[in-house]
């Protein structure tokens, strides 16, 4: 099907007000298509259904919706077009001192308390005079393939949309495959580069986490990284871990409870770093920093496959109102200067686009 099918289709979506999400795997340029045949809102709290999720930062302030499989159209598109689309902004609000004295309070905090590491976030937003949805994800996938790169589209939700670098629970029959990534630092010629001590530190808390949170679960698992890979133009290091699910009962609601959120998007120790988050934090992240994927049903270890992703570089699209979103992970090492400076590179990665 040709990608103004596609666009047609959408915009008889929004018209009827109903639930729609358009997503293409890394590396992948097919366009997957879940368009609801309702405008009934469906939510989900133990992920006992088969469908489409975009799950909040945290479950306190945000509902997790769902696109069901079995009252949703299912299509796959060719992507064959390249777009380059550019939006009328009319004005941004930004904060660097807002966000300069949050990462100064997290380094004191850290110092004084038993907390290693909080991931601190802070938003831009752009008033646009035109807002041409669904041609500006397009333009995301042609920029960049090789993420995980979504459209989401609920009436509670308004648009969101990402091109997330980051895996958060890949499952097939008993099989898990997730990953840690942090550290970042903008790419040059070579993506070999060395990371300092505070990148990798960084970068160890998050697998640590995930390795022990995960360990009594598993029969078996093998960890490979960290290797240094690229999401555009920002390299950050990752580690994989692979390994077999040992109990029938640890069903994918309980997998998301152990991971979600990790030290990559929260920090270390995980309670002391909500608590440092709800807090100080001045946003609301609403879903940004929560997950998104495809699930199906996990009572056994039959054969199903589910893939949840980590919603980052992502923007939220309401109105004529864009909200772009960028964190970073503070701990006893940072620079303020540096952090801020990593959020607006990370912030350009799809701000470059409007």
């Amino acid at each position: 099907m040709l990608i103004h099918n596609l666009i047609k289709q959408t915009e008889e979506q929004i018209a009827l007000n109903r639930p729609f999400v358009i997503y293409s795997d890394f590396g992948e340029k097919d366009l997957n298509c879940l368009f609801q045949k309702n405008q009934k809102t469906y939510i989900t709290e133990n992920y006992t259904e088969s469908g489409f999720v975009l799950a909040p930062f945290s479950s306190k302030k945000n509902s997790t919706y769902l696109i069901p499989d079995s009252h949703s159209n299912f299509y796959n598109y060719e992507f064959d077009s390249v777009l380059n689309i550019k939006n009328n902004i009319a004005s941004e609000e930004t904060d660097f001192k807002t966000h300069n004295i949050l990462v100064n309070k997290a380094i004191d905090t850290i110092l004084n308390t038993e907390l290693e590491k909080v991931v601190v976030a802070r938003d831009l937003k752009i008033k646009c005079t035109k807002i041409d949805t669904i041609k500006l994800f397009l333009s995301i996938i042609n920029k960049y393939p090789e993420a995980y790169n979504f459209c989401w589209f609920h009436p509670n939700t308004g648009f969101w949309l990402g091109a997330t670098p980051e895996p958060l629970i890949s499952l097939h029959g008993n099989n898990i495959k997730t990953i840690s990534l942090a550290g970042t630092k903008i790419k040059n010629e070579n993506i070999n580069t060395k990371w300092d001590k505070k990148n990798h530190e960084e970068q160890e808390i998050v697998t640590s986490y995930i390795k022990h949170t995960l360990e009594p679960h598993l029969d078996s698992y093998s960890v490979t990284g960290p290797k240094t890979i690229q999401a555009g133009n920002l390299l950050h290091l990752q580690t994989t871990l692979k390994g077999k699910l040992k109990s029938r009962s640890c069903v994918l609601s309980k997998l998301i409870t152990i991971l979600h959120p990790t030290p990559a998007v929260c920090g270390f120790p995980k309670n002391l770093a909500l608590e440092f988050i709800d807090k100080y934090e001045s946003i609301d992240r609403k879903y940004y920093s929560g997950f998104l994927g495809k699930i199906n049903y996990y009572s056994t270890f039959d054969v199903k496959d589910s893939n949840l992703v980590v919603n980052l570089r992502c923007m939220h699209i309401e109105h004529d109102i864009i909200t772009l979103f960028a964190g970073g992970g503070i701990t006893n090492k940072s620079c303020p200067e540096k952090e801020w400076k990593e959020t607006v590179l990370k912030i350009q990665t799809l701000k470059s686009l409007i």
